[in-house]
């Protein structure tokens, strides 16, 4: 599973897929965080139904002397085009995307982003957690998440990405002699070392870089 990514969160103002009023982006290489940008957007006439703003706190108010989404466009375009993106709930804030694109006469094809995006709602769904939006699998996980603030939503995104991706990026295992037995080890890169829970960590002696993850038949070691 790719570690480089752009995690994405929109905020809405209306029930209108076009509404966009606020963006999040954080982007991710080799798992670690490279920019994170944000902006607020001043949806269609500034218009804001009153559970929305309910939702996110943002009011009309805040966006009314801001430019619509067509004058922030080259900033989301440098980082979502050609890139793997990732959403919580990728259907609704790719359909934000795109509708909202369309409303200002923006081409969407020309970011090639594939037909659906990366999701964690749907990994997380697959892996059986109930709840899964975004805000019940961050505290699972013990992510810091400020639910519906559009960067920390993809910040929130791409720690769940990263939590279920790591894990992929062991090694091929080895065998290591501890206390006179063997027990398999895994190589692991010192920036993804975090997210694996529950771990045993021994300091790496085969490369600075590296710390060996103890397993024992194919189990983390508690």
């Amino acid at each position: 599973m790719n570690l480089s990514f752009a995690a994405i969160d929109f905020e809405t103002a209306t029930g209108y897929m076009e509404s966009a009023c606020a963006v999040g982006i954080v982007t991710v290489t080799d798992g670690e965080i490279t920019d994170e940008y944000y902006s607020l957007i001043q949806p269609p006439e500034n218009e804001y139904w009153r559970a929305n703003m309910l939702v996110h706190g943002i009011t009309p108010g805040m966006t009314e002397s801001l430019p619509g989404f067509h004058a922030i466009y080259p900033e989301v375009k440098k980082r979502l085009q050609g890139n793997v993106v990732v959403a919580h709930n990728e259907q609704f804030d790719r359909n934000v995307l795109k509708n909202t694109m369309r409303m200002y006469g923006l081409d969407y094809d020309e970011l090639s982003l594939p037909e659906r995006w990366e999701c964690t709602c749907r990994i997380y769904r697959s892996l059986g957690y109930k709840p899964v939006n975004l805000s019940a699998c961050c505290e699972r996980e013990g992510i810091e998440l400020k639910h519906h603030e559009a960067l920390s939503d993809a910040r929130g995104c791409r720690n769940a990405q990263i939590y279920f991706a790591a894990p992929y990026h062991l090694s091929l295992p080895l065998l290591y002699r501890i206390n006179g037995k063997y027990i398999r080890v895994c190589l692991v890169k010192e920036n993804l070392r975090r997210y694996l829970r529950p771990i045993l960590l021994v300091p790496g002696e085969l490369h600075p870089a590296h710390v060996l993850v103890l397993r024992n038949g194919g189990r983390l070691l508690q």
